[in-house]
């Protein structure tokens, strides 16, 4: 075990030294993700809200559809995938934050509990 401790030591250190030899120091810039939606109200309780979405959260995608010339996709997807997750990306205060939403029937009307507007 010892012999491979000091073998990814000194990998990890020769990683490190020809990172730190090179003159020419790269710039990162931020990731510029689009919105095409925004999450305008939302209930208590409802899938939505159990899922982690909140009022202002900007969509990226919501499962496949990610511009607002699909926006009208999303109620056809919902009630395509009632009991099953759907992926959903959204910017919430500078942060992106990846959430699994489960459309489903429950005490309040539709199967989210929310409503969601297209950006102007």
């Amino acid at each position: 075990m010892s012999k491979i401790e000091e073998a990814l030591y000194s990998l990890h250190a020769s990683t490190r030294q020809s990172q730190s030899d090179q003159s020419t120091p790269t710039s990162v810039s931020p990731a510029v993700h689009t919105t095409f939606s925004f999450v305008h109200t939302i209930e208590n309780d409802s899938p939505a809200y159990k899922a982690g979405l909140r009022v202002h959260d900007e969509i990226i995608s919501f499962g496949h559809i990610s511009s607002a010339k699909h926006f009208q996709d999303i109620a056809s997807l919902v009630k395509d995938k009632e009991g099953q997750s759907i992926p959903v990306k959204v910017l919430r205060e500078g942060q992106v934050i990846n959430l699994s939403l489960t459309p489903a029937r429950w005490q309040g009307k539709g199967l989210l509990g929310c409503h969601i507007l297209v950006n102007q």
